[in-house]
């Protein structure tokens, strides 16, 4: 199996670097996106990389736009997520207005996962992972522009 990093916060020179996580996952007999990245550079990155062509299986971890930001840039394939992976997400800061973090609108097949699935020969996604144990989850997030629904 191979990991090509396409998107992240820091990149080697000529590649774009982007607050966001876009993995190429290759398991020698499949190969998935594993989240997209905030935008524009997983399909530059991919172009300097020399990746022709990206996979159409995609997995995303979450549905936040960092994560979710390139997919309006592929044009056919099936998104693997969890369950309502569309709906809006908030950042609210003390302060600062509401700042959307929602999933940008795609015409690509969403399959939300309930349950473990191989999604490629070798890669499987696991369905939701409930957060139990109250760790931080890196920021003041909401479903809501008011902060009334945590995510």
């Amino acid at each position: 199996m191979t990991v090509t990093v396409l998107v992240e916060n820091e990149a080697r020179p000529g590649l774009a670097a982007e607050h966001g996580l876009a993995l190429l996952v290759d398991t020698g007999a499949g190969r998935l996106l594993f989240d997209t990245g905030a935008g524009s550079a997983l399909a530059r990155n991919a172009a300097a990389l020399g990746i022709d062509e990206l996979p159409e299986t995609v997995v995303l971890s979450h549905g936040h736009n960092d994560h979710t930001g390139g997919l309006p840039s592929l044009s056919k394939g099936t998104v693997y997520a969890a369950p309502g992976v569309r709906r809006p997400r908030f950042s609210l800061h003390p302060g600062k207005p509401p700042h959307d973090l929602s999933m940008p609108p795609t015409d690509l097949r969403i399959v939300e996962v309930h349950d473990f699935l191989e999604v490629v020969p070798g890669a499987f996604a696991t369905g939701p992972i409930p957060r139990r144990s109250g760790e931080d989850a890196g920021g003041p997030f909401f479903f809501d522009r008011e902060g009334r629904e945590d995510l």
